[in-house]
């Protein structure tokens, strides 16, 4: 009980000071971050819904928050294989519900607001009542479930790490169809990339390089494009890693964009899959978002790219870090999760960094930003809410 209160103790000094690590350009000759000149973040409450008993020798936590501003509630899961939701106004907790398994997978809403989905390690996909947390329906996958539901109306869609893509019933949870890829002979790499949609296909992509769209419908392949293809030719075969690793971001009903781990970053038509530009510089990718007028990429151990949507640079940010997240936007600031040192907050107009925030063990999930407040999900099982500073 006394060590409990201590980590609690700490974890509350943690949150009470942020910690500025000031803007993206270094001094030359110390290496050391300039002193920052705005704050950002100013906590609010936390929820530890993970305790030390529980955690793994190196702690991790791949689910993070989605919100429901509507219903004051958050959806979360955990390493624990507990799922909650959370008022949103203090971080009560309105129910959990146990699946037995870890979840390392962002939950998604159906688009009334009724029913919350989410995947755990055990490749079961279930729904909940968002309001009560009772079990409507499960669905049992082929292997782990660690990307974000995608739904669209009644159809609720997939992608397993092995790189199966399954479309369920959102009504019942029953197969709507199954598409397969193999990974290449040899390569056992888990994946969490995800889907998204554009003109009514599915896309997403594989460990082998290749990059798809599948019709919402029937789950026939409408096309498919080897990015593989793209790798630089000097490049050893112990050194290659192609496979398409994250999530692809619409851009418009046109355009989505890709990356391949070692090939760099593409801009794909959605109806042919052909290449409308490409960056080979951006490889090693490991989050991307957009706005309407804006490219945000992040590479883990090197920062923050920000383009036009020509693919031509703006700034680049390059700070300490290990993984990055995807980032999110928000009224001109960009938020970024680091394996290593939690959320980091950067100026989306020039790239600077303008706050960050270090829980211990880092955070790992993508940052969620809604209604003037940040949530971060640390690795060490704690729910961090942060009021935003004004511009």
């Amino acid at each position: 009980m006394a060590l409990s209160r201590a980590i609690a103790a700490l974890v509350l000094v943690h949150v009470a000071g942020c910690v500025n690590i000031g803007p993206s350009v270094t001094n030359a000759l110390t290496g050391i971050p300039p002193e920052p000149t705005t704050k950002v973040l100013f906590a609010s409450w936390h929820r530890a819904l993970v305790m030390g008993a529980d955690r793994t020798y190196q702690p991790y936590e791949g689910s993070g928050p989605v919100a429901d501003p509507s219903a004051g509630r958050i959806y979360l899961g955990t390493s624990t294989g507990r799922f909650y939701a959370l008022r949103s106004q203090d971080g009560n907790v309105v129910w959990s519900h146990d699946t037995g398994e870890s979840i390392h997978s962002v939950p998604a809403l159906s688009e009334d607001g009724s029913t919350v989905y989410f995947g755990n390690e055990s490749g079961v996909l279930t729904a909940l009542d968002a309001a009560t947390g009772v079990p409507e329906w499960t669905y049992q996958a082929t292997a782990e479930i660690r990307c974000t539901p995608l739904v669209h109306k009644q159809i609720v869609v997939v992608r397993d790490v092995r790189g199966k893509v399954h479309a369920v019933d959102g009504r019942n949870g029953s197969s709507l169809w199954l598409y397969r890829s193999e990974p290449p002979e040899g390569y056992t790499l888990a994946s969490s990339v995800g889907v998204s949609l554009a003109k009514g296909r599915v896309l997403t992509g594989f460990t082998d390089g290749t990059a798809v769209a599948l019709k919402l419908l029937d789950g026939s392949r409408s096309w498919e494009a080897d990015l593989a293809e793209f790798l630089p030719g000097d490049m050893g075969m112990g050194a290659q890693k192609y496979d398409v690793n994250t999530t692809p971001v619409v851009l418009s009903s046109a355009t989505a964009l890709f990356s391949s781990y070692n090939g760099g970053l593409f801009a794909m038509d959605t109806l042919t899959g052909s290449i409308a530009w490409r960056r080979g510089d951006l490889d090693r990718v490991s989050g991307m978002t957009a706005t309407k007028t804006r490219i945000f990429v992040a590479r883990s151990s090197y920062g923050v790219a920000a383009l036009d949507m020509d693919g031509d640079s703006l700034w680049y940010s390059h700070f300490p870090s290990g993984t990055l997240s995807d980032p999110v936007a928000y009224k001109g600031r960009v938020y970024v999760t680091d394996s290593r040192s939690g959320l980091v907050v950067l100026s989306g107009a020039t790239g600077q960094v303008l706050d960050r925030y270090t829980p211990a063990w880092g955070a790992t999930s993508r940052p969620m930003v809604v209604s003037g407040r940040a949530f971060v999900f640390s690795n060490g099982g704690h729910l961090f809410t942060f009021g935003l500073g004004q511009h």
